[in-house]
């Protein structure tokens, strides 16, 4: 009797699995090839579809021509506000704008499959993959697949190299994220963790020279550019953001003040949830806050959001770190904290961009369920630091 019932567990598991993953992609290659009427109806579509993919191309053109003039004000593409990694690579395959949409497909279809199989992976609760699948039907996503941003291409590569990390491969992992570093400097700060995670001194020492020639990467491009800071609009999130609310209500902050802040709000919600979790969730608190079955995904999509968090300022396409993380983290728990955690995961997903005032909603709830990710991450290194002592 208990086989029979096992046995129809697991097909119900296999079911489920299926419907979502089968949804999932119906529900995207419908968006892509329709032209994406959902982000019409929300009022939210750019200017043409996939805008941001076209304007890299554009740059990379110009970049074959003009080369580091792309970030001077007064060259014919002025103003490149980004690293020069991902120019330079698009430009030795002569990209142009002709390629807008090739781009745009491919990275829908980039995001759907690691989706897909992330929906896979979770299938051993029901909980964690409901609440995954609902993230990754948002409007951040949408947003992301919709701009064809090339964060799209990054999340890939720290996607892959939490999975070839997980497995044992310690090498690919660092080149990844250099070369993502070069795109995008945030990303350059996850090479600390892979040299954390590294077992071996020899892959230890060479992420600790792939941070040195990032930061090198990284302060030649900043040196270059003209545009240093970019202030906050509508459509992003981060610790900042509560300074910029204050902002369109008349309280101007300056960018110090507005960080300030926003470190006051966030070490507040950190110690609330901290209290809460030692309330209600003791032992989970106690033992290490890291989902153990999918830990390099984890550790690799909470910290690439949480950087993105603490600087203060990113478009809310890159909350896919957040939405393809927090799950795993929120399914750890049993008591009401998992339900508290689950719905203010879905407010502040559902409750983004371009929700108007129920973004300030989605941001508050944004910050408590990061501040138990900082959490997780701080435990982690904690245990990590007391394994090391013995």
């Amino acid at each position: 009797m208990s086989l029979r019932i096992f046995r129809t567990f697991q097909v119900l598991k296999r079911r489920s699995t299926f419907a979502l993953s089968l949804s999932l992609v119906i529900f995207y290659l419908y968006q892509d090839f329709r032209n994406w009427p959902l982000m019409t109806f929300i009022k939210a579509q750019g200017p043409i579809t996939y805008v941001d993919s076209h304007t890299v191309l554009f740059y990379s053109r110009c970049f074959s021509q003009i080369g580091s003039g792309v970030f001077a004000s007064d060259s014919i593409c002025p103003n490149w506000g980004y690293g020069s990694g991902v120019l330079r690579i698009l430009s030795l395959f002569e990209t142009s704008e002709k390629h807008t949409a090739l781009f745009g497909h491919f990275f829908t279809f980039i995001i759907v499959i690691t989706a897909v199989y992330l929906i896979w992976l979770t299938r051993g609760s029901k909980f964690v993959q409901t609440t995954l699948f609902i993230g990754l039907i948002s409007p951040p996503v949408w947003l992301l697949m919709e701009r064809a941003n090339f964060d799209a291409i990054i999340y890939l590569m720290i996607f892959s190299a939490a999975l070839l990390i997980g497995k044992g491969n310690e090498v690919i992992p660092i080149v990844l994220i250099l070369i993502s570093a070069t795109f995008k400097f945030y990303t350059l700060p996850l090479l600390l963790l892979c040299i954390l995670l590294c077992k071996k001194i020899f892959n230890k020492v060479l992420g600790i020279l792939a941070l040195v020639l990032g930061t090198i990467f990284t302060v030649i491009d900043l040196n270059l550019m003209n545009v240093k800071y970019i202030q906050a609009g509508n459509n992003h999130f981060g610790m900042k953001i509560i300074g910029n609310y204050l902002g369109k209500v008349g309280f101007e902050l300056d960018i110090l003040s507005a960080y300030l802040l926003g470190a006051i709000i966030l070490s507040v919600c950190v110690m609330l949830m901290y209290y809460l979790l030692s309330k209600y969730e003791p032992i989970v608190l106690n033992n290490n806050l890291i989902p153990t079955k999918l830990q390099s995904i984890y550790l690799f999509m909470s910290s690439a959001h949480l950087i993105c968090f603490i600087v203060g300022l990113s478009v809310d396409y890159r909350l896919i770190f957040f939405i393809v993380s927090a799950p795993l983290l929120i399914g750890m728990f049993t008591s009401r904290i998992r339900y508290f955690l689950a719905g203010s995961f879905l407010i502040s997903t559902w409750f983004s961009y371009p929700a108007g005032f129920f973004q300030t909603i989605g941001d508050l709830a944004l910050e408590i369920v990061s501040s138990v990710q900082i959490l997780s991450i701080i435990i982690y290194l904690i245990h990590i630091k007391k394994n090391l002592v013995r």
